[in-house]
């Protein structure tokens, strides 16, 4: 963390901005990277005069909507794959089906606003993207949604970096309970959609209509 905290101060606007979209664009992917925590600190430096306020939300934005695009896609045109293949990446390919069917069912409960609230959702949001691609979402509407995102979680913690100047770093604490707050949240949420998914259902249909034939059996 220091050591982008002190590469982002000897940048230019110019370089700060392409810094803060490409650490945006790879949170996505690499969800460790600490990306929001330079938001925030990205946020102070634009109170200095460093940076644009409204420039650096908006290459944030950007750069988050495209990391997510990209899951999104990878989502999308892998899922024709699925049926054929034992493993996704190092997962277990019924372990992914039952994933999407709960995704699924958050998504027939709660429409497009998951995606719309996916950058609130902590580190579950790169399986959001990527679980949404498979569920074949619309490209447009996700797009739009996950853009709404972005410009909302960046302009919420640059604003906060912006507002707290060299007192930035008090976030980080309250950004990582927040984190796993939300971590709890999501996963009493799947566990939840699992549940009532067409997998858990089809499980028990079988299970309950083997019984009369079990039962005609042992009449007979």
């Amino acid at each position: 963390m220091e050591q982008f905290t002190s590469l982002l101060q000897r940048l230019d606007a110019g370089s700060i901005l392409a810094c803060m979209a490409l650490m945006s664009f790879a949170k996505n992917i690499l969800p460790p990277l600490p990306s929001d925590a330079l938001m925030v600190f990205a946020g102070a430096l634009a109170a200095l005069g460093l940076v644009g306020l409204v420039p650096l939300v908006s290459v944030c934005a950007l750069g988050s909507t495209a990391g997510f695009m990209m899951m999104f896609a990878l989502g999308r045109y892998s899922g024709s794959s699925l049926q054929s293949r034992e493993r996704v990446w190092i997962v277990p390919v019924r372990s992914v089906q039952v994933y999407v069917s709960a995704i699924e069912t958050l998504f027939q409960r709660y429409g497009y606003g998951v995606i719309a609230a996916n950058r609130f959702l902590g580190v579950k949001r790169v399986t959001v993207a990527f679980f949404a691609g498979l569920s074949g979402l619309s490209v447009w509407k996700t797009s739009a949604c996950a853009l709404c995102s972005a410009v909302a979680w960046s302009a919420v913690l640059v604003c906060v970096g912006y507002t707290l100047g060299e007192g930035w770093k008090h976030v980080l604490a309250y950004l990582s309970v927040y984190g796993s707050v939300m971590f709890v949240i999501v996963m009493v949420l799947l566990v939840w959609a699992f549940w009532k998914s067409p997998l858990s259902g089809t499980q028990t249909t079988v299970s309950n209509t083997s019984s009369p034939v079990s039962n005609s059996s042992s009449t007979a």
